[in-house]
């Protein structure tokens, strides 16, 4: 009787799932027979079969579209192990791709892959008040704040990693992860909280959870994500909820102190400046619907610390592939010899321009970034527009249809690297000249074109760790 009970079970569940599937044609537009498909084979469910292989493919299918198609100037399809099969488009339609507006190419597809709508209860579109404390408070105030970020940088390596007189012995990317969350946090909530212990786990178990749970959401085919979603979250909604414990009582009484200078200009809290009194200001100011309590906002701001995980896994590989170059090639000795000179007085470290002379550092940071992007497959967008989306070859795409590019064949296409495979920190210093700093011209004009080209946090459409354009990130 069990045994039938359990056959029967079973069954019902197995047609559920594949009249799940057959309603999943509107989730999956059909793409155009003329684009060609890469890792399918002469066989029955062959598009099917080859997302699924997908899971254990690796890198191998996307290098082969690239070099069959991409290097040609031809799109071509990718399979995906969460069946929703992409269209790759080659380098020659990137820059067309990053000047089509938002309601041509929406977010949904990143934030689909990133398992946003299933890790948060939060709407997947950006929040206009968080994006524009960042471009407006954050970024016109970083000069300013330069001086109190600098400082915890220094103290935080020391804390982490010890002193020149003393041997510790660390794990790596937990290390990172502390000086990153520390250093970070200052502009963020400030002093004391930044180095509060409590603070600093609390932020690292909540960031660390959800790299973890997005991605193995990637590998879920998308009409389980709602249900896996669910239980993968379970471990960043525990730590999140931990984080939220931290940072409420700043928030309560950073929005009980705006209100209060809203209502009545002659009271001033004096509070000092940090991203949460910036972010609080701008919500009440708006009257944004989204942050009506001290939890909605709390919750929008531990989205902002979740991206800090890129910048960790970003300094942890720039370590590993400095550490672990030829000795000979002396590049740690390079780069410390040439922030030597760039830090000569204590009065150095508070001066922005000091930092701008880190020609060196700056490449080796893009090279780091060259060779491990943000994303194997950047930029992922889908089309929004009813009637679809043309490309520039005359292919047309139908709504619903996802398209992206791969930075990662980019970066170690020779055409645009000479040989890309190479770790070379100083690849991209002008010229790329010898090593030996003393023949080095290290300019402190930021201001000239040829310096903004050149540094760590620009892309171009060869140079796509962040994405390009009005989103990269």
């Amino acid at each position: 009787m069990e045994l039938v009970l359990g056959t029967t079970a079973f069954l019902v569940l197995l047609m559920a799932t594949c009249l799940y599937l057959l309603r999943s044609t509107k989730h999956t537009p059909q793409l155009p027979d003329t684009l060609p498909w890469v890792g399918c084979r002469d066989e029955v469910f062959s598009r099917t079969r080859a997302c699924i292989r997908e899971l254990t493919n690796g890198d191998r299918t996307r290098i082969d579209g690239y070099t069959k198609y991409s290097r040609k100037g031809q799109p071509f399809i990718i399979p995906d192990p969460g069946l929703k099969p992409q269209v790759m488009l080659p380098p020659d339609h990137v820059q067309w791709m990053l000047q089509l507006p938002d309601t041509v190419l929406g977010r949904q597809a990143d934030n689909e892959k990133l398992g946003f709508r299933h890790m948060t209860n939060l709407m997947t579109k950006p929040d206009p008040v968080i994006t524009e404390t960042i471009r407006k408070d954050l970024t016109r105030n970083i000069l300013k704040q330069h001086s109190d970020i600098s400082d915890e940088i220094r103290r935080s390596i020391d804390a982490t990693m010890g002193t020149e007189d003393s041997w510790v012995e660390i794990n790596l990317i937990e290390a990172v992860e502390t000086i990153v969350i520390r250093s970070h946090s200052r502009p963020l909530v400030g002093l004391p909280l930044c180095r509060s212990e409590k603070y600093v786990s609390a932020m690292r178990a909540m960031t660390s959870s959800w790299a973890k749970g997005s991605l193995a959401l990637r590998y879920v085919p998308w009409f389980l994500r709602p249900l896996l979603g669910l239980l993968m979250s379970l471990p960043y909604k525990l730590y999140k909820t931990r984080a939220l414990k931290i940072v409420l009582p700043m928030i309560i009484e950073s929005m009980s102190n705006i209100e209060r200078e809203i209502m009545d200009p002659a009271f001033s809290s004096e509070s000092p400046d940090n991203f949460i009194k910036w972010m609080v200001t701008a919500a009440l100011k708006a009257k944004s619907t989204a942050f009506t309590t001290p939890e909605d906002a709390a919750e929008r701001f531990l989205i902002v610390v979740l991206a800090l995980d890129s910048t960790s896994v970003a300094l942890a590989n720039m370590l590993l592939d400095l550490l672990s170059s030829k000795p000979e090639l002396r590049y740690y000795e390079a780069l410390r010899q040439e922030s030597e000179m760039a830090f000569q007085a204590e009065k150095d470290w508070d001066d922005w321009a000091s930092v701008n002379k880190l020609r060196l550092t700056d490449s080796a940071i893009r090279e780091t970034l060259r060779l491990n992007p943000q994303a194997v497959r950047s930029r992922q967008r889908e089309v929004l527009q009813k009637d679809g989306l043309k490309l520039p070859d005359g292919q047309h795409l139908p709504k619903g249809s996802w398209i992206g590019f791969s930075p990662t064949d980019i970066h170690f296409d020779e055409r645009f690297y000479p040989d890309p495979e190479t770790y070379d920190p100083f690849r991209f210093v002008a010229g790329n000249e010898t090593l030996e700093l003393e023949q080095r011209s290290i300019s402190a004009d930021v201001a000239s074109k040829e310096r903004m080209s050149s540094l760590m946090v620009a892309t171009n459409k060869t140079f796509l760790s962040f994405g390009h354009g009005r989103h990269a990130w």
